[in-house]
């Protein structure tokens, strides 16, 4: 579904006219109450659809560098993370992640020219420097080119008043159309359309079916376990 046809599935319920565009400001007004839902829906599940891997190549002195995750993204750590050499891509090997500041720890304690011929051992994800991104950082660093593999649920954008009007919804969309005909029948006033408690109780229904429809996939291969079987 894209947002145009969102908007004016919106309208047919209120017995608003249809739209080509999105330029009017009641149709403004339907897209920042949708880019509200849009945001909620996001925010109330990981969804399996979100998941991705970052190679974030390790060329930065002392081993650190920007990945192209941002702040908002959740790391998982279930797939594990994986380091490869210039020299050999296709085997990777197994790094143990640790904080941020137990990293530090290491690297002040022992930074001599003896553990930096090692392979690296542990990595670490961390906000420091004001990046605007996920930043990793390996330990120890031999100064070999080197790619970190990890992954992560990285959603998208909450859309807004300037989303184009064909973009179409990863998330799942009908939970995002009976929120946003929830949220515009409560604007306008229960008595013009179908009562709020039933548009209201049709948006979470919704929500949780889509959730429950993504636990279940994931749940054949034990994602959700704290420990494999």
């Amino acid at each position: 579904m894209t947002l145009l046809e969102l908007v004016n599935r919106v309208r047919r319920r209120l017995r608003e006219d249809q739209v080509s565009d999105l330029t009017d400001d009641y149709s403004q007004l339907i897209v920042e109450l949708a880019s509200d839902i849009h945001r909620e829906v996001i925010e109330a599940h990981d969804w399996s659809v979100f998941n991705t891997t970052a190679a974030t190549a390790i060329t930065a002195e002392f081993g650190t560098a920007d990945t192209t995750i941002p702040l908002t993204a959740l790391f998982k750590p279930a797939a594990g993370v994986w380091f490869y050499t210039a020299e050999s891509p296709q085997v990777g090997e197994p790094l143990t992640v640790i904080h941020a500041d137990e990293m530090r720890r290491m690297y002040n304690q022992d930074h001599s020219d003896t553990i930096f011929q090692l392979k690296p051992t542990y990595v670490s994800f961390s906000t420091y420097n004001s990046t605007d991104n996920w930043r990793v950082e390996v330990f120890p660093y031999n100064s070999e080119a080197i790619t970190v593999w990890s992954r992560w649920n990285n959603p998208e954008v909450p859309i807004t008043t300037d989303t184009d009007d064909g973009y179409e919804f990863v998330v799942p969309a009908l939970p995002i159309y009976l929120g946003t005909l929830f949220m515009a029948l409560n604007e306008r006033g229960e008595e013009l359309g179908e009562p709020g408690s039933i548009a209201e109780r049709r948006y979470y229904d919704a929500l949780n079916t889509a959730k429950e429809a993504d636990i279940q996939v994931r749940g054949i291969t034990n994602e959700y376990e704290f420990v494999r079987e």
